[in-house]
């Protein structure tokens, strides 16, 4: 099994973090998913990672506390050493500005989140198919 860094799923909200992390271990039990709580806990953890230890993707969250999905995503694409990691946002708005917010600060897909456990598991058969090859 060749080594595959993990997912950093971005979400305060831990039923969404739950039905997210059950849809990928339906997919795909290889992908390690780490949970992480607060944007602000994600751009501390990124700046004690060494480069090698960065996640293959981001799903963040839009509306949090302390840090939005937006100034997460602002402060990650403006750092070299962490501007390449994609990102997905993943929010329970669909807010014409916010999308065009997002995609113009540069996230790879802009997902609203899904009501039914079908949608959770599409969407992570869609972004292990896109960004595992699996």
């Amino acid at each position: 099994m060749k080594n595959i860094q993990p997912i950093f799923l971005v979400d305060d909200d831990e039923d969404d973090r739950l039905l997210l992390k059950e849809a990928f271990a339906s997919v795909s039990g290889q992908i390690p998913i780490i949970e992480i709580q607060t944007g602000y806990e994600l751009v501390e953890l990124l700046d004690t990672k060494p480069i090698d230890q960065y996640p293959s993707l981001i799903l963040l969250d839009m509306n949090m506390p302390r840090m939005s999905g937006l100034e997460v995503l602002s402060v990650i694409k403006h750092n070299q050493a962490l501007n390449r990691i994609p990102i997905i946002m993943v929010s329970t708005s669909s807010s014409r500005d916010q999308v065009h917010d997002a995609l113009e600060q540069g996230v790879a897909a802009y997902i609203t989140k899904p009501i039914t456990m079908a949608e959770y598991l599409e969407i992570a058969r869609e972004i292990v198919r896109t960004y595992f090859n699996e």
